[in-house]
């Protein structure tokens, strides 16, 4: 088949040059060589699979044209100078050299808008190049202007699933996962594939995680591993049923990725793991490879508009407002008491009483209190002010605790990183 591609694109060629060879200026010998450069780069490309050598030769030509007039209207030089540079910038592209590759795509794009009709295939290969860039919304930009000019009889359907793939990684790399389901779902019908099926179905289950939409993730977790057996895929999945409190299954799913290998489901299962999900006392959360050690995402839960983190203290589970008017974290009575019970809290740890605003304007006095750790995300932290109001005090978490970090809203998630 590559053969078949590369003489067709040869004939073009030798074709083009053809007809071409009436509007050439009477530097013939320009444009004789200039078709042979091009000739030869394209012969290095697609015969010899060489891009190393081609781009040298796509280099002469480029610098010919910027420096030789061989033909009597732009219009037909733009054509050798569409091919020259698309030819180099798919050829950068091949050797990840994806900087360079999108600086020459964007040129031919360019040169197609105002010449020739535009090529879908350039928006994907520089779409491409700027996901692995980590250019993620001009990746998603380049996936729409595809979309928009793609017709149903330009491609087959396993392309198109392709892109539809691609867009919902950058989606999902940005935080944008209703956006990111909306992509891989098209894609999963499409799919017929087993393998691959599996795995979008696998990063689907996490987008729904992320999402917030536990029982929607355990289904495609489990349609995942229907197709396809993964350590990693249990063991997400033992997190999904963790979170909604189905922890028998947890534990089992978590005790079968054990079985399979995976260290880390190992440790939360092990009956010496207090924490772990088989003897379950803290919050787990969806395993993210790509976050640093220095970096906690926390699911966001939206009530009524307002924003809600779980953080643990004394053990338990508690429900705190995101409130940025808040200077403090701010407990009721009950939760002091438990603490005074489990010895979380003494009397030495209070401080001076302190006077607040809330948020009707009304001020009054809490006490105040150095709280030996709470846990958030799974981290613990120590040495925590904390303001206590009674029985009826909101559970507040606030700008003390919140500017220890660079902090940020994304989507349904929390991101605290570490201040360097």
């Amino acid at each position: 088949m590559r053969n078949f591609k590369f003489l067709r694109i040869i004939i073009s060629t030798i074709i083009l040059s053809t007809f071409l060879s009436g509007s050439i200026n009477a530097q013939t010998s320009d444009s004789t060589i200039l078709i042979d450069i091009l000739v030869d780069a394209m012969m290095n490309k697609e015969l010899f699979q060489d891009c190393d050598a081609a781009i040298l030769d796509f280099n002469k030509g480029i610098q010919m044209i910027e420096n030789t007039s061989c033909f009597s209207s732009r219009r037909w030089e733009v054509v050798y100078e569409r091919e020259l540079y698309k030819g180099r910038g798919l050829c950068y592209y091949h050797n990840e050299r994806y900087i360079e590759s999108i600086k020459d795509l964007s040129l031919v794009i360019e040169l197609n808008k105002s010449y020739f009709d535009e090529e879908y295939n350039l928006y994907n290969i520089r779409g491409i190049s700027y996901f692995l860039l980590e250019k993620y919304q001009e990746s998603i930009n380049d996936y729409n202007q595809l979309f928009r000019i793609i017709k149903d009889d330009d491609i087959d359907s396993e392309s198109i699933e392709g892109y539809h793939r691609n867009r919902a990684l950058s989606y999902y790399s940005i935080g944008n996962y209703s956006k990111s389901i909306e992509d891989i779902s098209i894609a999963i019908n499409m799919d017929n594939d087993p393998n691959t099926k599996s795995i979008a179905l696998a990063l689907r289950g996490e987008m729904n995680f992320k999402n917030h939409r536990f029982f929607s993730s355990i289904a495609d977790f489990s349609e995942a591993l229907e197709l396809k057996v993964d350590d990693g895929w249990y063991l997400n999945r033992s997190i999904a049923y963790f979170s909604v409190e189905a922890y028998g299954m947890s534990c089992e799913d978590m005790k079968k990725a054990c079985n399979l290998g995976n260290r880390k489901a190992c440790n939360l299962s092990n009956k010496s793991n207090q924490d772990g999900v088989c003897y379950p006392r803290e919050r787990l959360t969806l395993i993210d490879n790509t976050q640093s050690s220095k970096t906690i995402n926390l699911p966001i839960i939206i009530e009524n508009g307002m924003k809600y983190v779980i953080i643990t203290i004394g053990g338990k589970e508690y429900k705190f407002l995101i409130d940025t008017g808040a200077s403090d974290i701010v407990i009721n009575s009950e939760i002091k008491n438990l603490l005074f019970r489990t010895g979380g809290l003494n009397k030495s740890d209070f401080l001076k009483p302190n006077v607040y605003e809330i948020a009707n304007g009304e001020q009054v006095v809490f006490e105040t209190a150095i709280l030996k750790s709470l846990i958030i995300g799974g981290t613990s932290f120590s040495d925590i002010e904390i303001a206590v109001g009674n029985e009826y005090t909101s559970l507040l978490l606030g700008m003390s605790f919140l500017n220890r970090f660079d902090w940020k809203f994304i989507n349904n998630s929390l991101e605290l990183k570490s201040k360097e």
